[in-house]
């Protein structure tokens, strides 16, 4: 187990390593990613997309609004039920859910699910992020009564 400034990072050998890891009581209210490269950093979609094509990360603000503009201008055609204008989570959910770059990272509240996506199609090391929502939310309070306002933190 190595420890850097800011998470532990564990080395595991076998999935029976990973049952008796997550079967500890104190990862029961966890989230949990799975990435299959442990070389890669925890980055979103977007960022990857922005990086990929050497966008000035300056100019990244401005690229997100002009892509969820674009979608927002072109789903509601397709969409049953229309999120608010305003409110940009609700609408970054709906982009996710359709493969479009967001800056949204998925997690899941079930470790198994983690695993899949770690070792699924990996020819390598793949990796379990693992985070604790409730020290997360101390750390960094969120106004969940204007979910759209979501930027301005």
């Amino acid at each position: 187990m190595k420890k850097s400034k800011d998470y532990k990072v564990i080395r595991l050998q076998s999935w029976d390593e990973y049952l008796a890891i997550i079967g500890d009581s104190p990862y029961q209210d966890w989230a949990f990613r799975g990435q299959r490269d442990a070389s890669a950093p925890l980055f979103s979609v977007l960022s990857r997309y922005l990086m990929a094509f050497r966008v000035d990360p300056r100019a990244w603000p401005e690229q997100e609004e002009r892509i969820l503009r674009i979608f927002k201008r072109k789903a509601i055609h397709f969409l049953d039920h229309v999120p608010q204008s305003d409110d940009d989570f609700q609408w970054l959910a709906f982009m996710q859910d359709h493969g479009a770059p967001t800056r949204l990272l998925d997690f899941s509240w079930s470790p198994y699910v983690a695993a899949f996506f770690a070792l699924h199609n990996t020819t390598g090391d793949g990796v379990i992020w693992a985070c604790n929502p409730a020290e997360i939310e101390k750390a960094k309070p969120v106004d969940l009564e204007r979910p759209g306002n979501f930027r301005k933190y």
